[in-house]
């Protein structure tokens, strides 16, 4: 079922070939946050990954570059999740 702030514009623009995707990076080391990884906040976001690991930039971009090429013409109308798991925890 599509995400309800994606659904009716991917029904909207679907006539006209267009794809709705949104995009959900979660946390993402920037920067500034990547100076950062030791305070407690940076300590209980690693901790938080089932992988161990921050969204990097270049991830996210990647999913984007899909998103926006005609390889993607079928996802619309979802959210593509890119948090590492990190809602998924028990």
């Amino acid at each position: 079922m599509p995400d309800s702030a994606d659904g009716s514009p991917a029904q909207d623009t679907s006539p006209h070939n267009l794809a709705v995707t949104s995009v959900a990076p979660g946390f993402v080391v920037t920067e500034r946050q990547a100076t950062q990884p030791s305070d407690p906040e940076g300590e209980r976001l690693w901790a938080e990954s089932p992988f161990g690991t921050i969204g990097l930039p270049d991830e996210i971009a990647a999913a984007l570059h899909f998103l926006a090429s005609p390889a993607a013409a079928r996802p619309s109308g979802t959210v593509v999740d890119l948090n590492g798991e990190r809602d998924g925890k028990p």
